[in-house]
């Protein structure tokens, strides 16, 4: 079994001791401190206090991501963009464990070396030079 927990931060509508009261929230970031080795760094922190299990049920979350966006078509884009980055990018593999306590692994046919992608990038070359 896996269990997920979500935490969601929401603005609030506070009074400002000198300026009214809240409408939003606009973030900034120090580019320099505020990079993908800081990202790296709480996931391996995360990793080494919670180790996570690596079998999921049929039926259970494999992935959870979670955009927020003032228009659910921009939402839903950009939740699409990041699967897809993930398996493209991302080199997880995965077993799929059948009732016949049989297995056969998958690849993600996203992924640039996987063999569907070694195909397609075949076919493309061979239409380009027709």
């Amino acid at each position: 079994m896996v269990c997920a927990h979500g935490s969601r931060g929401t603005t609030r509508e506070d009074e400002g001791w000198m300026a009214g009261r809240s409408v939003g929230l606009e973030y900034e970031a120090y580019e320099l401190m505020a990079n993908l080795s800081s990202l790296k760094k709480l996931c391996g922190d995360i990793r080494e206090r919670w180790p996570y299990c690596t079998w999921v049920m049929v039926g259970e979350a494999s992935v959870v991501m979670a955009i927020s966006s003032p228009h659910r078509h921009d939402s839903q884009q950009a939740i699409n963009h990041c699967i897809s980055q993930l398996k493209a990018n991302v080199p997880i593999w995965k077993k799929e464990v059948y009732d016949t306590q049989e297995a056969s692994w998958k690849e993600n046919s996203e992924c640039p070396w996987s063999e569907h992608s070694k195909v397609q990038r075949e076919n493309i070359n061979v239409n380009m030079s027709v």
